[in-house]
């Protein structure tokens, strides 16, 4: 096969219609390009006159749907039309007086594109170097490239000198419409614009006061940028660029920049381009205009090379106020984006004049803490206990307080560690103050504390002081590695004042007792890790005679007071508890019908939240709601609950005062449970291998056995104790449900309860 080529066909009779509709998308773009393309033709003509000629004007004409733009440039020939206005590609200004004229458009689209809004457009020009008029026009409905579609005549003669371009809109605007768009296009050019008569206001380039700044010149990548810098009292700037170097050369440009603007509008020759979209940490706006900007085809936009010029540009410019506010007195504190450009930048250097609290005192700058040796500058945020900062300040340690702004806060840290030798105030319990003198009964409190722990929880090693401790803690121990551990009191705390008001109360050990389980013993954990388990059971040791040993008045409602604050019961709980019981003599207790309370609906719930998963799911799911779920009953009945649940059908709760002392062990140890029965009497008996075993005796007033079991036995139950939030309750063997569960008269038993025993040998791995 011989070797074959061709030419790609182009079918312009679809191709301009799509380049139109991509150039020019609305009547603004036709108006806005047209309008450029006037200003070129009346700068090329100033350029051959050698004068900037004030007889030059841009006239606009809308009529309905006929807008029309006029100038006095230096017009087309026949010629000119056929090569550059009615062709693609080719351009009346890539020529060298274009250049030197400083055209802002070069694109060489033509008037083809105007055809995207236009249903018909018509040219009208006459040159000074050719007197004849030309008129020329087309129809959007018959462009061709196979066949004649743009017609030339003869124009009137009396038309001047320069172009008029009329298009037919297919989507119309209106007279203030057109006014609003052109006057920020407009406003810098040197010469006038009308618009059906009325001319548009203009306005000069602005300037910036030479007054309450300086100059300042900054560099920024590749720019180097020479300004003056006028900084007002209201937090905000004002920069005038005089001159810019870009790569090395310099660049034709004049620019004012303010903050809180955020807008950057480009000009070329006071012809507005568009609005260029930046990045401003200061949130600078303003106008640039340069010759070396240059807008896209048709778009209201700027080139990518453009957008790089302005955006280096406003690096340096902000760098550049940068430098003024920082040695500037008094603005650096003005300015919240000063400290947001030192964030992105990392200039945290630039942070020298502001000023930041110290504790104790005035603001200061940031300077005047520079060079201070290590261990001597501290910084803190907000927030930061007060005992702490007064003791750094009374051993001669400066606290500077952060701001509570974060990009503030971030400068004022990076500036203090960097340059100031500072160090981070810690922000958590301390002891500020050990105390060495201490009245009586603080001292035997304290010989107690420490006596107990190491005598019945086998804690050695351990040091008990009086300290001032901060953020109002009762209790801290250091984490240390290694060595002798402390356990500072603070005996100013309200809790220790209680406790020691206790002191010579019968109740005393046992209220003690709990304050170590309940306070002391969770601050120990970490530094003795093995009381996860030891702690446990050296209580539940002390705890076995607890009956025989509380015994509270309820008349002494102080004291009663001054328990609850301990077992975190309310007094009239306490009193319920504990102000009946004497040594060694049991409570009765009795049941009505009305202390029978259903839990179906708690558990049809719980059920209904584990919809679909597995049997063993949906009893985990009913363990946690039951632990968030509060009911006041001495009984309750499941006897509505589905079998395949593995609940119960009665549950007896415990006394109050045994859920008090035993609740612990249901949680953490989950026992097996035996129950066993002989005479009046049946019992409970929870234990663990290895561990401790809990004993709930409940005597009858009638002889058990007579119907359903057994006189005497023993059996293992199948189902767990209910844990709620206030209360723990007992599974009822079926069988014995007639003794527990009232019917048609109140039930009355007596129910005491004890620890038989706690092995000596504890498995703390399991």
């Amino acid at each position: 096969m011989t070797k074959q080529s061709h030419a790609i066909d182009v079918d312009l009779e679809l191709i301009l219609p799509i380049l139109a509709r991509a150039i020019y998308t609305s009547p603004f773009a036709f108006l806005r390009e047209n309008v450029q393309n006037a200003f070129d033709a009346i700068r090329m003509q100033q350029y051959r006159e050698l004068i900037e000629s004030q007889n030059h004007e841009i006239s606009i004409t809308l009529n309905e749907d006929r807008l029309s733009i006029t100038d006095t440039g230096i017009g087309m020939t026949k010629e000119d039309l056929v090569s550059y206005y009615w062709s693609i590609g080719k351009s009346g200004k890539h020529t060298s007086e274009a250049k030197a004229a400083g055209v802002v458009g070069t694109f060489g689209i033509g008037g083809m594109a105007n055809f995207g809004i236009c249903t018909r457009l018509e040219v009208t020009s006459r040159t000074r170097d050719v007197n004849d008029v030309v008129v020329s026009y087309a129809e959007r409905q018959n462009l061709s490239a196979s066949r004649d579609c743009v017609f030339y005549d003869n124009g009137p003669a009396d038309h001047h000198f320069g172009t008029t371009v009329t298009g037919r809109l297919m989507q119309s605007i209106n007279l203030n419409e057109v006014l609003n768009y052109l006057q920020p296009i407009v406003r810098f050019l040197d010469l006038p614009v009308l618009v059906n008569g009325t001319r548009i206001q203009q306005e000069e380039f602005p300037t910036v006061k030479k007054e309450d700044g300086c100059e300042r010149v900054s560099t920024s990548g590749s720019a180097t940028v020479t300004m003056f810098v006028r900084a007002l009292q209201n937090g905000q700037a004002q920069i005038e660029v005089e001159k810019l170097q870009w790569d090395g050369k310099e660049v034709d440009l004049r620019a004012v920049f303010e903050t809180n603007s955020e807008t950057v509008a480009a000009y070329q020759h006071g012809f507005m381009l568009a609005n260029v979209p930046v990045t401003s940490v200061f949130g600078i706006g303003g106008v640039v205009d340069s010759a070396m900007l240059r807008p896209t085809a048709g778009r209201e936009a700027v080139t990518d090379a453009s957008r790089e010029l302005v955006q280096s540009l406003l690096a340096g410019v902000e760098r550049g106020l940068a430098d003024h506010i920082s040695v500037t007195e008094g603005l650096a504190d003005r300015f919240s984006s000063f400290y947001r450009y030192m964030t992105r930048t990392g200039f945290c250097d630039l942070a020298g004049p502001a000023t930041v609290r110290v504790h104790g005192g005035a603001r200061r700058p940031l300077s005047s803490l520079r060079g201070f040796p290590i261990d001597k500058i501290y910084y803190a945020r907000d927030g930061h206990d007060q005992a702490i900062m007064q003791a750094y300040a009374e051993r001669q340690k400066i606290v500077a307080l952060l701001s509570r702004d974060g990009h503030r806060q971030r400068v004022e840290r990076t500036y203090l560690e960097n340059y100031c030798n500072a160090q981070p105030l810690e922000d958590s319990v301390t002891c500020v103050r050990i105390v060495e003198k201490l009245s009586f009964s603080q001292s035997v409190l304290q010989f107690q504390l420490q006596s107990r722990l190491r005598t019945q929880f086998l804690i050695d090693g351990l040091q008990v002081k009086a300290g001032e401790l901060t953020h109002g803690a009762m209790l801290w121990i250091p984490r240390k590695k290694g060595g002798e551990k402390i356990l500072f009191v603070d005996f100013r705390h309200a809790q220790i004042k209680r406790l020691i008001e206790l002191t010579d109360s019968l109740s005393f050990d046992s209220v003690f007792d709990i304050f170590i389980r309940d306070f002391v013993l969770p601050h120990l954990e970490n530094s003795f890790p093995e009381l996860r388990k030891r702690d446990f059971d050296a209580l539940l040791r002390k705890l076995q005679s607890t009956v025989e040993h509380f015994e509270i008045d309820p008349r002494d409602i102080s004291r009663i007071r001054q328990l609850a604050a301990f077992t975190n019961m309310a007094p009239e709980h306490v009193a319920a508890v504990f102000g009946a019981r004497r040594s060694g003599i049991p409570r009765p207790t009795s049941i009505g019908r009305n202390d029978v309370v259903s839990v179906t609906q708690q558990v049809n719930e719980a059920v209904q939240q584990a919809s679909g998963m597995s049997v063993q799911s949906i009893r985990n799911e009913l363990e946690l709601r039951f632990l968030e779920t509060e009911v006041n009953a001495k009984l309750l009945d499941a006897t509505e609950i589905q079998a395949e649940i593995g609940l119960a059908r009665y549950y007896l709760a415990l006394t109050s005062d045994a859920h008090v002392l035993y609740r612990r062990i249901f949680l953490e140890r989950k026992p097996a449970t035996d129950f066993s029965w002989g005479g009046h009497r049946a019992g409970y008996l929870f234990y663990s291998h290895g561990q401790s075993v809990v004993y709930y005796d409940i005597q009858f007033e009638e002889l058990l056995g007579e119907i359903g079991h057994d006189r005497v036995g023993t059996r293992t139950l199948d189902h767990s104790p209910l844990v709620l939030k206030s209360m723990v309750f007992l599974p009822i063997p079926k069988s014995f449900e007639q003794h527990v569960i009232p019917k048609n008269k109140t039930l009355r038993f007596t129910i005491q309860h004890q620890i038989m025993g706690v092995s000596s040998v504890v498995d703390y791995n399991n």
